[in-house]
């Protein structure tokens, strides 16, 4: 009969010794395989995964629900911030330059002077004279207003010429931006003196109302640096949704807000990229190395069990790649998967300390599908271990309907412990969570009892039902002893007594050295009477 660890066993942490080149071999393989398992379950692309297929514009044909409540930094909502306190930010000029007013006062009187040369011209038509002014670069007057300039008297334009230099200067004593620039030039009127004629008043403006130029300019590295400040003064704007709550409804557009939502859920599939393979590696590599790191420092010839690692790691991994359908971007179902099956049958099956160490494994495994959500990860793992701690070794079918309803108590107690504080949950949602939590606890036990009863016959495990058969009294075997050997029967229930009481105080599976100590004698059926147990006078 093949051996079998007890889930209750508490034997001492087995000291470290040289391990084969066989067993090596069978633990790095087992590394390896838990670790490439493992890293597909965390990254490989799953048509059934809940993941949506949608891009900014496209129209939503479904209401996209959170799956969980999530709180994360928006870079579109703090990118809107950081633009509003930037426009905010009004431009820096730098203060009116006097020297440009002194410029275009001395400009203004070179060009008087060429004027008055040009009216001094008597060889030149009026034409020509006209024709000379408007030749003047930058000199934006109109034609009309040169032409009477030209025609005024010699006194009229000794007060005009004399007239333009001061509006100039009055003018420009005032700071003038190149948009305000316009403005000014429509208040040049104002600015000639009163003694004017209406006439030498509308000349001696147009002319200073061409010559008048901005005297402060637009300091771009300022502005551009009090922007930035105020730009790094924006903290990063978070956005929450709350479990259940909706992200998209039905017709609506996708908009970048939206898909970002989708994004930091993870409902949406990861492109290839490098960096999401390396980490996804690196993680499967470190947990895994730890995880094998941990099984052979509590049994270092667990490697030679036959094929009982491998049982371990396929369990480990198929409840991975369950995680990954069943878990990320979904809103129910990820208070439904049955991980507490998982360690319930390692533990029954195997050794508590193996379950323990896989409800470790895979709570940080979901804990990396969710992007770190707390609330997950703690009702997977303590969910997980009430499970394998009810049931023990399985010894009756109804453990495993005892060890379901510490499950459920553990759920709804760590979903009570997570949305109390917060009371922000609706009765409908709050039912919807308890239901999950019952109904995880139910697949968890059943789906633990199934798996419990093929696992021992195909991994060659012997299992607490399959004692629990062998020692029935009406077992054919142990029937047919007590009829042809009454004596070795009873000298075999002596026997498994005192082996029960010896595997117990040395912490071996007391239930299998009972069982066994009934079968140690079988051969005896035989030829009873050939050993004195059997034999009686005469």
């Amino acid at each position: 009969m093949a051996a079998r660890e007890g889930a209750g066993n508490a034997l001492p942490i087995h000291p470290e010794r040289r391990l084969s080149a066989l067993d090596r071999m069978r633990a790095v393989l087992f590394g390896l395989s838990i670790a490439v398992g493992l890293c597909l379950a965390l990254v490989a692309p799953l048509p059934l995964s809940g993941q949506v297929e949608l891009r900014v514009g496209e129209v939503s044909t479904q209401d996209i629900r959170s799956p969980r409540r999530i709180k994360y930094v928006s870079n579109i909502l703090t990118e809107q911030e950081r633009k509003r306190a930037e426009a905010a930010v009004r431009e820096v000029y730098d203060p009116p330059q006097a020297r440009v007013a002194r410029e275009q006062v001395s400009r203004a009187r070179d060009i008087l002077n060429y004027i008055d040369s040009v009216r001094q011209d008597i060889y030149a038509t009026p034409e020509q004279r006209v024709q000379a002014v408007r030749a003047v670069p930058d000199l934006a007057v109109p034609t009309e207003v040169i032409s009477r300039a030209l025609a005024l008297p010699d006194n009229a334009w000794e007060r005009v010429a004399r007239e333009i230099p001061l509006v100039i200067d009055r003018a420009m004593r005032e700071e003038i931006r190149e948009t305000q620039l316009p403005a000014v030039q429509r208040v040049i009127p104002a600015l000639v003196s009163l003694d004017l004629s209406e006439e030498e008043s509308e000349i001696a403006g147009a002319f200073a109302s061409a010559l008048i130029r901005p005297n402060t300019f637009l300091n771009v590295e300022k502005t551009n640096a009090e922007r930035q400040a105020a730009r790094e003064r924006v903290e990063p704007v978070f956005n929450a949704y709350e479990q259940g709550e909706i992200i998209v409804r039905t017709g609506e557009v996708i908009t970048p807000l939206a898909l970002e939502a989708l994004e930091a859920l993870g409902m949406r599939p990861r492109p290839w990229s490098r960096n999401v393979w390396a980490g996804a590696v690196l993680f499967s590599a470190v947990v895994s190395a730890l995880f094998c790191a941990l099984i052979h420092r509590f049994k270092p010839d667990f490697w030679s069990h036959g094929t009982r690692p491998w049982f371990l790691a396929l369990t480990v991994v198929a409840f991975a790649w369950l995680g990954r359908l069943m878990v990320p971007a979904h809103t129910i179902l990820p208070f439904i998967y049955p991980l507490a099956a998982m360690t319930m049958l390692i533990g029954a099956l195997l050794d508590m300390r193996f379950a323990v160490l896989g409800a470790l494994f895979l709570s940080l495994a979901i804990g990396y599908m969710t992007d770190g959500s707390l609330e997950i990860m703690a009702y997977s793992l303590i969910g997980s271990l009430a499970g394998a701690l009810a049931l023990g070794r399985g010894e009756r079918p109804t453990s495993f309907a005892w060890a379901g309803a510490a499950v459920a108590l553990s759920n709804l107690a760590i979903l009570a412990a997570f949305r109390l504080p917060s009371g922000g949950l609706d009765v409908t949602g709050a039912l919807q969570l308890a239901s999950a939590a019952i109904i995880n606890g139910g697949i968890s036990a059943s789906l633990a009892l199934i798996c419990f009863l093929i696992a021992g016959s195909a991994f060659g495990v012997t299992t607490t039902l399959q004692l629990m058969e062998l020692s029935r009294p009406t077992h054919p075997l142990l029937r047919q002893l007590l009829l042809a050997a009454p004596g070795t029967y009873h000298h075999t229930l002596l026997v498994s007594n005192m082996a029960e009481r010896a595997a117990e105080a040395i912490g071996a599976d007391a239930y299998l050295a009972r069982v066994g100590a009934y079968y140690h004698d079988i051969g005896k059926i035989s030829q009873p009477y050939f050993f004195s147990e059997n034999q009686s006078d005469g």
